[in-house]
């Protein structure tokens, strides 16, 4: 189909740089400004390829690692390409027309907005008494950039995303794990009754050749704290044992007021800080900013390979703190959390733990091991699989729970360009909260529809 639908460009003899190999997202990723639908340099057939879009260009030899760059900071934009002379400046592809002419470099002002629409529905075995095992829940979304400024050294620009979450069933997907299951934990809990919200809206300013980055305004935690490339859960795995803050810590809601500030250091280490409003609402945004003066702070020190391998090449710790008297908790609660990926071709392991006390998280301790698989059936696929141990928080809870066990299974594949799958199940072992039964299989469907 590739070939019936690209065309490739002439190359010089020599092969590519076998550095210059990136994954990027077709669209805005909650933790970068790469995309989760694979983008490959490919060394061996000399092509780059978006999958989703059947986008096939060939790439001249002599790409090095500054035009790598390059390259994967202008397909953060999504809408244009400015391929650095990697190819004839004035060429397109349109996955209808073929290459058409006059590609128009990035502009000023406003970017192309972007409307998805996500839904989410869950099964169970062995839910408790009287409670359902099914779920189901919706979410639009819509977001675009204003680029203030764009060049090789900074870029300025203003973000901002808007959604509606609505349940289709009594108990959304965010409450199932916990009241119908009895598990000690969270699937897809941005699934929810929360209606219109206010996710994100932000100055960011990136300078120093883009190794410091400043972010001002309503901000989502999960773009900057204890971030890694499969802990999406728009677009990787659906429990969040693992991802984010893997159970252990707890996050200000979306839209928290507050900074982050981010330094790169010799291309291999880097450090984010942050300090936001704790009791932050994002269905209310602009009300009770600050209410009582409780905040959450975090710190981050980690080891990457590369700037452009930032989510799938790193090693971190994580440390957090949440005032005591908020909407989470009581107590003060604190934390860490260490981080490790790797991504080895089309492998991508990683081990992550956290640590944590006070009473605003649902698992005080925990570890998960488990790996992505990058083009599984098809260039735009990706398998997960993972395992998670977890210590319920005696804080919480009041007592000491059963540890519990967290198996996950997913599998991501993109349809008609406009359409993404992913199916995924689950086992959970032990379920302190349900005095009936003490395992359940979860099964579970994410669908995105991109306009």
């Amino acid at each position: 189909m590739l070939l019936s639908q690209t065309l490739t460009l002439a190359i010089t003899a020599l092969p590519i740089n076998p550095d210059c190999r990136l994954y990027c997202t077709q669209e805005e990723n909650e933790s970068s400004n790469y995309l989760s639908s694979l983008v490959k340099i490919d060394s061996e057939a000399s092509t780059f390829q978006t999958p989703s879009r059947e986008f096939q260009l060939a790439l001249k030899s002599s790409l090095d690692q500054d035009v790598c760059r390059s390259l994967a900071r202008n397909l953060a934009t999504c809408s244009k390409y400015q391929l650095a002379g990697a190819a004839p400046k004035n060429t397109e592809f349109s996955a209808s027309t073929g290459y058409q002419s006059e590609i128009t470099e990035t502009g000023l002002g406003w970017q192309s907005a972007q409307i998805d629409y996500f839904s989410y529905t869950t099964v169970a075995s062995n839910t408790r008494s009287g409670s359902s095992d099914f779920s189901s829940g919706g979410i639009a979304r819509f977001y675009s950039d204003y680029l203030i400024t764009d060049d090789v050294k900074s870029r300025e620009q203003i973000r901002f995303k808007v959604e509606h979450r609505n349940s289709y069933t009594s108990t959304s997907p965010l409450s199932f794990v916990l009241t119908d299951i009895g598990a000690v934990g969270l699937i897809e809990p941005q699934f929810n009754d929360g209606g219109f919200r206010l996710t994100h809206l932000y100055w960011e300013k990136a300078w120093n050749q883009n190794r410091s980055n400043l972010s001002f305004g309503f901000l989502d935690p999960t773009n900057y704290v204890d971030t890694y490339q499969l802990g999406n859960p728009w677009e990787g795995f659906n429990n969040f044992i693992f991802s984010t803050g893997s159970g252990t810590m707890t996050l200000p809601d979306e839209s928290t007021f507050g900074v982050s500030l981010k330094q790169l250091f010799y291309d291999n280490y880097y450090a984010i800080a942050s300090i936001s409003d704790a009791n932050a609402d994002s269905t209310d945004p602009f009300s009770g900013l600050f209410d009582g003066g409780r905040v959450f702070w975090s710190i981050e020190v980690g080891l990457i390979e590369s700037p452009e391998k930032f989510y799938t090449r790193n090693l971190h710790l994580s440390y957090w703190r949440m005032d005591a008297g908020t909407r989470h908790g009581s107590e003060v609660s604190k934390g860490v959390n260490v981080s490790w990926v790797h991504q080895l071709q089309d492998w991508m392991p990683f081990f992550r733990a956290g640590l944590s006390s006070g009473d605003a998280s649902l698992l005080s301790s925990n570890v998960t091991i488990g790996s992505g698989y990058l083009g599984f059936s098809d260039p735009s696929s990706l398998l997960g699989v993972a395992l998670g141990w977890g210590k319920p928080n005696e804080s919480l809870f009041g007592a000491q729970q059963e540890h519990q066990f967290t198996t996950e299974v997913f599998y991501r594949t993109e349809l008609f360009n406009h359409l993404t799958l992913t199916p995924n199940i689950q086992y959970l072992k032990s379920l302190p909260l349900n005095p009936e039964h003490n395992e359940s299989w979860v099964a579970g469907l994410r669908l995105k529809f991109a306009f």
